[in-house]
Order: structure tokens, then C-alpha cells, then sequence
């Protein structure tokens, strides 16, 4: 056993990369390696197990402050590793995430927080000592550990844009929102809803890669600037659906039925700048990122809301009905 006069062995955890394993959905991986304070070449750690204790927080954008966004708890990880104390040995832990939990970890990345990692918990290990070609058991232990993630401390880390929206993407966490495009046909002959189409494109694909600014930014400008415009007659100058889509659409209806269409198309562009209202809640005309957290609703509803009638206006504007 080891003799009371040496050091105490101290276990060091430094952070390495997010992954996600694909039959274990959803989750989150974290990649770390493990080394001691051991300094003799003769001694080597075999850990049979780690005690993680895993909690996610974020340091808020607005003022800097950090708040426990998600604890996961515990799980215990058997992989037993074999290396030389004055070296370090790489492992990995799968946390699984709720549905819940990854739609916190959504959220915080929709708005551009950072993200921390307090790790604690407890290392099963035995320490062996190599002498004429044999490994000789010294002591066996349980170790608690605490392993923080934080601004001032030197192994601080804040994952990547990219590692973060690698892990949402590779989550399917698209494929749980329903994200696929209802766009239908492209539209013929019509700039408007041509761009219309392009923004919701991005939009989507905003989804796919995790960056839900692009969602509330892209969904805006088709609002805005593809399907409506300002009404100069109006006092208050509001949006009302754009004259030439509202045009092109009514070609294309029969002469007994413009005047219902006429106010069939009115009452969407009232729909329209509804929508772009509650858009404003999140990034006005000219804002570059948002300015406030929208709930997943909300950003499924000014998405599908804004694809289904750009589907509507396409499909009249092409006579195919």
C-alpha cells in the first residue's frame, strides 16, 4: 500500500471536444483526458470506473452572470483505463439529454450564451507499481473529484460555435421540431415570392444547423421585405401584402371569383403583418441578432405560419390549383 509519507494522488481533468453517439439520442459526449500528479515513471493507474456528476451552466449574454441551465446528474462509466501516472489517458462520458434538456441547450445557443461544465463525482482506481517486469498492487481507492469549467480558471472552456451546433444537429433535434419545408413548388415568375421562397430556404437550414438567429432573422425578411410592403395611403403607413404578388395571384383567379379573392388576399397581408409583428419581438427591421429568447413555439409558428402562406400565394400566383 502506498506509505503515508507519499504524495496523495490528485486526479486532473482537462476537456477535450462535444460529440454526440448516434443510437444514444438524444445526447451529449464529452471527450476529456485524465492525468496525476504522479511524477515516478514506475507507477501506473488502472481506473475501473468514474462517478460523473455532470451540470451544464451558461453565462448569460445580457450581464455576464452564470446559471445552472441543466443538471444531468449522475451516471457511473465502467470503461477501465490502464496508463502510466506521469502520463495522461483519454476517455470519454455519454450523458443522455431529455427532450427537455436539449431544448434548454437549444435555447442557449439561440441567443449566444456561453456554455460551462461542472464535473464532480468520484474515481474507483488502483495504483500499481512496475518492477522487473511485473506489476505489483499498491493501494486501491475511491477518490472524489470536482472538475469546473470556469471564467477564471485555467481549464475554462467555452465550446465552439460549430461544436455546439454539431451536437444540436447531430441530435436530429431538426427532425423533433418537424423542420422539413412546406414550401411546395418554387414560384413562376415572380420575384417576391422567388425571394420569399430563398429566405425560408435559409430559414430551414437555420434549423438544421443550430442557428436560430438565422430562423427569426431569415423568417423577418421574408415578411418584411419578400411578401409585404408599406402602405403609403395608410397613416400609419402598416404592411399590407405586396402589389405585385397580389396581382400576379389574381390573374390567375376566375372573373366570378376575384372579389372574394381580392378579400381572401387583404386578409392575408393583415396575417402577414401580424406575423411580422410578433417577429419584431424578437429583431426589428434593421437588428442584426435578437434580442430576446422566443420559445420553440414561437419560433414554429412564425416559421410554418410564414412557409404555409408563401406555399398559398406560390400556388395561386402559379395558376395550379
Amino acid at each position: 500500500m502506498l506509505s503515508s509519507t507519499e504524495q496523495p494522488i490528485e486526479f486532473d481533468l482537462s476537456y477535450k471536444s462535444l460529440d454526440v453517439r448516434g443510437d444514444e439520442m438524444p445526447n451529449i459526449i464529452i471527450n476529456h483526458s485524465i492525468a496525476t500528479n504522479i511524477k515516478q515513471e514506475n507507477l501506473f493507474i488502472k481506473i475501473n470506473g468514474i462517478k460523473y456528476i455532470f451540470e451544464i451552466y451558461e453565462i448569460l449574454k445580457s450581464n455576464g452572470n452564470k446559471i445552472l441551465l441543466i443538471n444531468l446528474g449522475d451516471t457511473y462509466s465502467h470503461f477501465i483505463t490502464f496508463f502510466q501516472g506521469n502520463r495522461s489517458a483519454d476517455r470519454s462520458i455519454l450523458m443522455k439529454l431529455t427532450t427537455n434538456n436539449l431544448a434548454k441547450f437549444v435555447s442557449s445557443r439561440l441567443i449566444g450564451n456561453k456554455l460551462l461544465f461542472k464535473i464532480a463525482g468520484e474515481i474507483d482506481y488502483e495504483v500499481y507499481s512496475y518492477q522487473n517486469g511485473n506489476y505489483y498492487l499498491k493501494d486501491i481507492k475511491r477518490s472524489p473529484f470536482t472538475y469546473i469549467h470556469d471564467l477564471g480558471d485555467k481549464y475554462r472552456v467555452s465550446p465552439s460555435e460549430q461544436e455546439v451546433s454539431s451536437v444540436i444537429e447531430k441530435n436530429k433535434y431538426t427532425g423533433k421540431l418537424r423542420t422539413e419545408l412546406p414550401l411546395g413548388k418554387a414560384p413562376i415568375n415572380n420575384q417576391s415570392l422567388s425571394s420569399a421562397f430563398e429566405n425560408l430556404t435559409l430559414a430551414a437550414q437555420g434549423f438544421i444547423d443550430g442557428n436560430f438567429n438565422s430562423v427569426i432573422l431569415n423568417t423577418r425578411n421574408t415578411l418584411s421585405n419578400s411578401l409585404t410592403e408599406k402602405d403609403a395611403s395608410h397613416t400609419k403607413k402598416k404592411n399590407v401584402l405586396k402589389k405585385d404578388i397580389k396581382e400576379a395571384c389574381l390573374l390567375n383567379i376566375p372573373s366570378k371569383d376575384k372579389k372574394d379573392y381580392k378579400e381572401i388576399l387583404s386578409h392575408i397581408g393583415s396575417i402577414l403583418a401580424s406575423l411580422l409583428r410578433v417577429n419584431h419581438k424578437y429583431a426589428h427591421e434593421n437588428q442584426t441578432t435578437i434580442t430576446m429568447r422566443p420559445l420553440h413555439a414561437d419560433l414554429e409558428l412564425l416559421y410554418f405560419s410564414a412557409s404555409v402562406l408563401t406555399k398559398y400565394l406560390t400556388t395561386l400566383n402559379n395558376g395550379k390549383f
